[in-house]
């Protein structure tokens, strides 16, 4: 038997306790309130109260992935983007459980973003994955407070014991009819280049494997979607840029003790224009390992992500091709001029960040 207590979320009978702990703590009481007023910004202070209130007095988790979709949730679309789109849905059953796995452009956002599609098309929120390496206190409770569940990472001691405990904890969710969401790989894609992380299926394949599967009926089982999640403003570009600057200089990066819970602020609140998600098919095809299947993956991904002209200007910009689209001018303006306002050092990088995609597609379509 495996021990999940520690990765798992939260259940009913639990979220009292918890959410007392939370409340009772002066820090996190003071952490929340700017949160709240950069989230809900049409609302006044009495209404953030009221929400904190009646977030601080719920009892179940639908309850509280409810009041997060009509509050934080609608407040941030409204506010951060043009609108948020998708496509893909209706291929998919939703009273089936799928294994979704994204590629990953922001920490909070892209599982907010597929939670809020899904809740408003009529489907059951995943299960989402995060990695125990960020930095933010009160992250874990609050994330497993809303469905989510425990990745961990950089691990020295008993690290098979743990892969085997994530691989059969999700195994199980999936096998009860759950559907699960996972990023492709570990930490988000700093450079632009989506790319499913082979052993994050080796991960997934562990209890599948002991079962007596091999990898064309694993896939089969646990229905695998990918999504591929594209911004038409990359949330948190510049610290993004920041970091491949720090590595190409000085061959490493050290995060900051305080850093993921900016990153997080920044990427809930940041301007991102049009948002895309573009839920695939579930995989078919003949898999005989893990890059069988991470191959399938990406190619849905790369294949799906929507383009905006802000790819397209940054490609032109980089590599001197034409792909900017007539229609396209005022936004390849807008986007020129996005790039002018930061720092110069950090332009080059910003500039890979976004064109990216492009070259992706083109490397998949065999036109590099």
């Amino acid at each position: 038997m495996y021990n999940y207590d520690d990765i798992r979320p939260y259940n009913d009978s639990e979220i009292r306790p918890v959410l007392d702990k939370l409340f009772r703590d002066k820090l996190f009481r003071f952490i929340i309130k700017p949160y709240l007023k950069c989230m809900m910004p049409d609302w006044n202070r009495k209404q953030r109260k009221s929400f904190a209130e009646e977030l601080a007095g719920q009892d179940t988790i639908e309850g509280i992935q409810e009041l997060l979709a009509q509050g934080p949730l609608e407040q941030i679309v409204k506010h951060t983007t043009n609108g948020v789109t998708s496509s893909g849905l209706e291929n998919l059953k939703s009273d089936k459980g799928y294994l979704f796995i994204s590629n990953h452009r922001d920490i909070l956002m892209d599982s907010f973003l597929i939670n809020y599609t899904l809740y408003n098309s009529g489907f059951q929120t995943p299960l989402n994955a995060f990695g125990s390496n960020l930095s933010f206190k009160y992250i874990e409770d609050l994330l497993r407070l809303n469905k989510s569940f425990i990745i961990k990472r950089d691990l020295k001691n008993n690290l098979r014991l743990v892969m085997k405990t994530q691989s059969n904890f999700i195994y199980e969710q999936l096998e009860e009819g759950k559907s699960v969401w996972i990023a492709q790989k570990e930490g988000r894609a700093k450079d632009g280049v989506d790319a499913t992380n082979k052993h994050l299926i080796f991960m997934l394949y562990v209890t599948a494997t002991q079962r007596g599967l091999d990898y064309q009926q694993f896939v089969r089982k646990h229905q695998i979607v990918p999504i591929s999640i594209s911004y038409e403003y990359e949330p948190c570009a510049r610290r993004k840029a920041k970091e491949l600057y720090k590595t190409q200089k000085d061959g490493y990066y050290k995060k900051g003790r305080l850093e993921d819970f900016w990153s997080i602020r920044e990427g809930v609140i940041s301007w991102k224009g049009n948002v895309h998600l573009a839920f695939g098919a579930p995989l078919e095809g003949e898999f005989k390992n893990k890059d069988d299947v991470a191959a399938a993956i990406d190619k849905q991904i790369i294949e799906s992500y929507r383009l905006w002209d802000t790819n397209t200007a940054a490609h032109d910009l980089m590599y001197g091709t034409n792909f900017t689209r007539p229609e396209g001018f005022e936004k390849s303006k807008e986007f020129k001029n996005y790039l002018s306002k930061q720092p110069a050092h950090l332009r080059p990088f910003i500039e890979q960040i976004y064109a990216a995609p492009v070259h992706s597609k083109l490397k998949l379509e065999n036109k590099l």
